[in-house]
């Protein structure tokens, strides 16, 4: 029997301060050029220095949440993300911590 669900995202920065992090963090390991790490740090600059992403998975988890409780579904529903906060392990280490052991996962993102 289903005791939650887990929606799995992709994650991204919240604030300025986090964007070359969160670059860095999705980017270990690559070989990609500086000035292209640049260039994409701009382009948070642009949106104002951080992902919409993590808003609107947010979003759609409450609204998972609340149409499941208003179908009569009462399983908790839990975000998280692969390359930023909320990290997917420390939800999962959250999840065992309540004794839920069988949960359904809905990827948001494609990952590699």
């Amino acid at each position: 029997m289903i005791d939650h669900s887990l929606l799995i995202g992709f994650g991204g920065p919240t604030k300025p301060e986090e964007v070359w992090p969160f670059i860095e963090r999705l980017t270990r390991g690559m070989r990609i050029p500086e000035p292209r790490l640049k260039e994409v740090a701009r382009h948070y600059e642009v949106t104002g220095g951080f992902s919409p992403y993590n808003q609107h998975a947010q979003r759609l988890c409450q609204k998972v949440t609340e149409a499941l409780y208003a179908g009569g579904v009462t399983l908790p529903v839990f975000l998280g993300m692969r390359n930023w906060q909320p990290f997917l392990p420390d939800v999962i280490r959250q999840i065992k911590d309540r004794g839920l052991r069988h949960g359904l996962g809905i990827v948001l993102a494609p990952h590699r």
